[in-house]
């Protein structure tokens, strides 16, 4: 069952491409790894993919790498922020999987550029990064997440799906400063359980830009979800 900090990344993922313009506050420019970090609690401990046999480049899958970084990100009993420094990293499939021990939220910051292997059988569900069981999760940065759109998926992507209809309850997740493309037509996609409808969903400048063939209106839809809207939205928001 999917968690909530996967309704938070799935609109962003799911894209043909997109960047992860602050999805929360954005972060400093930096000029080392700590800095990168932009921590403010004297407390908080960074865990860089690289310090787990990441390489950058773009050439070798670093899903494994990324993985471990997650998993002591997410053991580590007090503050933790995971470090996706500037460069590019090649990742197929990859679940960070939860729950977390240290306090929430834990921090996820991207840097640098993630790229979908280009492989169809990769993957063998309809995700490339997930996260799920999670209790509170920050994903800020001004990197890019790039899922090297109709190269990867065999079949029609490009939306923003929340959980299929359960009894996950989802409410206070806030998209910011979301742009990136589509290849679908409905941009934002958002379907929620009618036993427990989304709440307090906050969308604060959205910019989707429509790559598909056909020459149809780009649009957003809503189902049991209650969303507030702030700044510039594209598609046009759903009423």
């Amino acid at each position: 069952m999917k968690s909530l900090a996967n309704a938070l990344l799935i609109l962003c993922l799911l894209a043909a491409s997109c960047e992860a313009q602050g999805l929360g506050r954005r972060a400093p420019a930096a000029r080392s790894p700590r800095r990168t970090a932009g921590r403010r609690d004297p407390n908080e401990k960074v865990f860089n993919v690289l310090q787990y046999g990441a390489k950058p480049g773009g050439k070798k899958d670093s899903a494994l790498s990324f993985i471990r970084a997650w998993r002591a990100a997410c053991n580590y009993r007090g503050p933790a922020r995971l470090l996706i420094p500037s460069g590019t990293f090649l990742i197929g499939a990859t679940i960070f999987q939860g729950p977390c021990l240290g306090p929430v939220p834990i921090k996820v910051q991207i840097a640098g550029t993630l790229k979908a292997v280009p492989d169809p059988s990769m993957y063998e569900e309809d995700f490339w990064i997930s996260f799920e069981n999670i209790n509170g999760l920050l994903v800020t940065g001004t990197g890019t997440v790039d899922g090297q759109g109709s190269a990867v998926w065999k079949y029609s992507s490009g939306d923003a799906r929340l959980p299929s209809p359960s009894r996950v309850k989802i409410s206070d997740v806030r998209y910011i400063n979301i742009r990136g493309t589509s290849t679908s037509e409905v941009g934002v996609d958002l379907q929620c359980s009618k036993a427990v409808p989304c709440e307090n969903l906050y969308f604060s400048n959205i910019n989707l830009k429509y790559s598909g063939q056909r020459k149809l209106p780009f649009s957003s839809t809503c189902t049991n979800a209650k969303v507030n809207y702030i700044g510039n939205q594209f598609p046009p928001p759903c009423r």
